[in-house]
């Protein structure tokens, strides 16, 4: 008969097997399982959120046009006002993107050039990390990805990885989703986002929810676009909800003597010569 030490080995090399083949602890899954995507859309839609959103975070962003880490500060008012900066190790604001709400304004300290435009994705999307239109991005802050227009939806619980997938597809533009829930609080754990005809690839992975307030919010966001190797992920270090804002910390005016620049939002009438700042 093997003795016990001799035992206790036997156990503990058939435990790092399994651990190397894969096998984990099992997976929970819900005894009665949602089978109707329409519960899981309307949970989507009446998941309360914040009104406004104080949030600072640790930003590690990858992507071809370089590596950036540091510190943002995010404030933010549902549904499209934000003022984002980012910040050095001594707090101090390095640039400044702020939307009241259909135009923004952004400029670097010490710049020389000043930016003005309309909100769209286009424009935006040159002074943030990712292409996205300042509603999705307060929403993804929440943990709230935008969800489709869609036909159709379809649902299914993966057993393997003990999330539902919900299936979406919009015949129009031909861009299809799929959103990945924890089957017990529905808190959207993933969301991809695929187009043919323009490659457009995107995922949004959200981890480590906690309740903050009535709100569930997540501690880390990361979101991928393949197509030119972004990579951005965000860990939430303070996070405050329905704060009241002193004065308007969204309607900034470009500083003294900077060269002022108009960017187009597509369709918009051509730029007009740059000026300068008063």
């Amino acid at each position: 008969m093997p003795s016990a030490p001799l035992l206790r080995l036997l156990s503990l090399a058939t435990l790092l097997l399994a651990a190397a083949a894969g096998c984990g602890p099992p997976v929970r899954l819900p005894d009665e399982p949602i089978e109707d995507p329409q519960v899981v859309l309307s949970a989507l839609r009446t998941r309360p959120v914040p009104s406004t959103l104080f949030v600072v975070a640790r930003a590690e962003y990858y992507s071809g046009r370089g590596v950036r880490k540091g510190k943002l500060l995010v404030m933010a008012a549902a549904p499209d006002r934000i003022r984002v900066e980012t910040l050095s190790p001594t707090d101090d604001m390095l640039s400044l993107l702020a939307s009241p709400g259909g135009e923004f304004t952004a400029f670097e300290r010490g710049g020389t050039r000043c930016v003005l435009g309309g909100t769209c994705p286009e424009n935006t999307g040159a002074f943030l990390p990712v292409p996205l239109s300042i509603p999705q991005i307060i929403s993804l802050l929440a943990g709230l990805p935008p969800v489709i227009t869609h036909t159709d939806p379809a649902l299914v619980l993966r057993r393997r990885t003990g999330r539902y997938e919900l299936h979406l597809q919009d015949p129009v533009s031909e861009t299809r989703q799929v959103l990945e829930l924890d089957p017990f609080r529905l808190d959207v754990l993933a969301t991809r986002l695929e187009r043919d005809a323009d490659g457009l690839r995107i995922r949004v992975d959200f981890e480590d929810y906690r309740d903050r307030g009535s709100y569930r919010i997540p501690d880390r966001i990361r979101i991928r676009l393949p197509r030119d190797g972004t990579d951005l992920s965000l860990e939430l270090r303070e996070v405050e909800t329905d704060l009241e804002f002193a004065g308007d910390p969204f309607t900034v005016t470009c500083p003294r003597g900077a060269a002022v620049e108009r960017l187009l939002c597509p369709g918009e009438e051509p730029l007009p010569e740059i000026e300068e700042a008063p």
